[in-house]
């Protein structure tokens, strides 16, 4: 939510499939470049450390824990703003 521009949308959409569940949280923050999205997942990295409190680890502890469980993490651009995409595979 600290990212969000004042008025702006956060998104979560939920689905499931036979394959796993799928988990994508979009908010309308401003666009991030190839570099910054390469390095989101990095311990101690913020996008931009004057915009926000924080350690810059809430992102790096998801992808190990959705590692963990099987899963994967990914940070990207789409039409809405920034968005991550969490899947976890089906119990085999």
């Amino acid at each position: 939510m600290k990212y969000t521009p004042d008025n702006g949308n956060i998104k979560v959409r939920l689905s499931s499939s036979l394959e796993g569940m799928d988990v994508r949280v979009m908010n309308a923050s401003e666009p991030l470049s190839e570099e910054e999205l390469s390095k989101i997942f990095e311990p101690f990295y913020r996008v931009d450390s004057a915009r926000a409190e924080g350690t810059g680890l809430g992102l790096a502890i998801t992808k190990k824990i959705v590692e963990k469980h099987g899963g994967t993490v990914e940070a990207g651009m789409s039409e809405e703003g920034f968005e991550i995409h969490i899947h976890l595979p089906a119990e085999q």
